[in-house]
């Protein structure tokens, strides 16, 4: 079990938005950098365009 993956979920969402910020902090200055690559990186698909996800941290 991967240490995230034991931590309760308000935690492992926090967990995940600060990689996600720190991801893009560092790629920052990569014109290929789109919501899609930033998803790829963290293995999530993003909804079909018009489709709100719950799921997307804010």
């Amino acid at each position: 079990m991967d240490a995230v993956e034991s931590l309760p979920p308000e935690s492992r969402r926090r967990t995940l938005v600060l990689r996600i910020r720190a991801f893009i902090g560092h790629h920052l200055h990569d014109p290929d950098l789109t919501p899609g690559t930033i998803a790829a990186a963290h293995t999530w698909r993003l909804p079909p365009p018009g489709v709100r996800s719950s799921a997307v941290p804010r």
